[in-house]
């Protein structure tokens, strides 16, 4: 059987409203049967020069060093997503199989 997964990354830019706003966008508009989030930690993924480091594009920056930027773009340790339920099977049709093989 195959699954459709959504990935998400860290596009709800840390607010729980953005992130059920876009499990519900895959979940009704692309029908996908699970949604992935990313969870980083920047302190230990940036050497503290790049941490402190500016943002290379200070109008795309979510805070005043790159290392606050990215921690900016995280849930913090305290947010789950506990009101999440796995997704109902995925309506599409199975793939049908491929002629000659």
């Amino acid at each position: 059987m195959v699954r459709l997964v959504a990935e998400i990354g860290c596009n709800h830019r840390g607010d729980m409203a953005i992130a059920r706003e876009l499990i519900g966008v895959a979940a009704k508009v692309r029908r996908v049967d699970a949604v992935k989030f990313q969870k980083r930690s920047n302190r230990e993924l940036l050497s503290p020069p790049q941490y402190e480091a500016p943002h290379p594009v200070p109008g795309n920056a979510y805070g005043p060093t790159y290392g606050a930027h990215r921690e900016a773009l995280e849930f913090t340790p305290d947010q789950s997503m506990p009101s999440c339920r796995p997704a109902a099977p995925s309506r599409a049709s199975p793939p049908r199989p491929r002629s000659g093989t």
